[in-house]
Order: C-alpha cells, then structure tokens, then sequence
C-alpha cells in the first residue's frame, strides 16, 4: 500500500509542479528502493516462519 501511495504521490507532484518534482524526485526513487527491499525481507521473514516450501519440477 505504501509503494502505491509512493508512487500516486509522485505522479500528482509531477502533473502539478515540475520543479518541484525535480526536487523530489530523488527522495521519491530511494523511498520506492526502500519500500521494495523490506518487502522482499519481511516476505522471507514470514516465509522462514511458516517453514514455507517451493519447488519447481520440470517435465521430462
């Protein structure tokens, strides 16, 4: 939810002002990389925790 908000936020200050979008636009970006990362960790997190199993069988 917070990546979407991050980047409806980001769409907004562009249509609005593009030199305040400039400004921002970095801060927007790290935040977006950010968001990502801790999703990617806490999904492994959670997946450690409910002992969570994939597997990938090819057809042969």
């Amino acid at each position: 939810m917070l990546i979407l908000l991050t980047g409806l936020t980001s769409v907004a200050i562009s249509a609005l002002s593009e030199a305040l979008y400039h400004r921002t636009d970095d801060a927007f970006e790290w935040t977006f990389s950010l968001l990502l990362c801790l999703h990617v960790l806490i999904t492994a997190r959670l997946w450690q925790q409910t002992d969570f199993r994939l597997q990938f069988h090819s057809r042969g």
